[in-house]
């Protein structure tokens, strides 16, 4: 059975798989690569343009391979590894992830960058933290990030109803009381964020 051939800047690549979010997993020399194909040019170039950003801020992600101005194709290295929603959804995160969360929130914050920290977004890939989705907004303030969005890396009622909504069965035995799982927070928030 032969693969489905796909040319990008005259390279040849095997089309692997076609995901549900778009993109397509792709081959070339036993190496395997993300593409994302844009409808528009807008679309593409938007993307591009929030891609540079983030890589320029200092925030970990896969390198970009090849960008096709005539296809409207971005195609990265294919990252895997387990995402920080199904490590959480069995065990706490390591003190070595939450310095690696803390220190990329800091590097877009800087940049006035806001990124998307639900746990389904980053991958542990060789002991490192990997934001994927090479997307972002402006940066406003702190409060959507404290109030909300670091509540999803502890194990919160918050992150159970989140992985439950994305068909991730937890054990919620694991829930402490408000007040614990706030204490930890603060703990850790205090510990890791500059």
């Amino acid at each position: 059975m032969s693969m489905e051939k796909i040319i990008i800047k005259r390279k040849e690549y095997e089309l692997v798989e076609s995901k549900e979010d778009g993109t397509s997993v792709i081959c070339r020399k036993g190496k395997s690569y993300l593409l994302r194909k844009f409808n528009t040019s807008e679309e593409f170039f938007s993307f591009v343009t929030q891609a540079k950003k983030i890589k320029a801020s200092g925030v970990n992600n896969p390198k970009v391979v090849i960008i096709d101005k005539k296809s409207y194709s971005f195609i990265t290295e294919y990252v895997q590894g387990p995402t920080l929603l199904s490590i959480l959804a069995k065990e706490d995160l390591s003190d070595q992830i939450y310095d690696e969360l803390f220190r990329m929130y800091w590097y877009a914050k800087a940049d006035k960058l806001a990124l998307d920290y639900h746990t389904e977004n980053w991958i542990i890939n060789n002991g490192n933290l990997v934001y994927t989705p090479f997307t972002c907004s402006p940066f406003e303030n702190n409060d959507v990030f404290i109030k909300n969005e670091v509540r999803q890396w502890f194990f919160t009622k918050e992150f159970v109803e989140y992985a439950k909504s994305k068909g991730i069965e937890v054990n919620e035995n694991r829930l402490e009381s408000e007040y614990a799982v706030n204490k930890k927070i603060a703990l850790i928030t205090l510990k890791f964020y500059r």
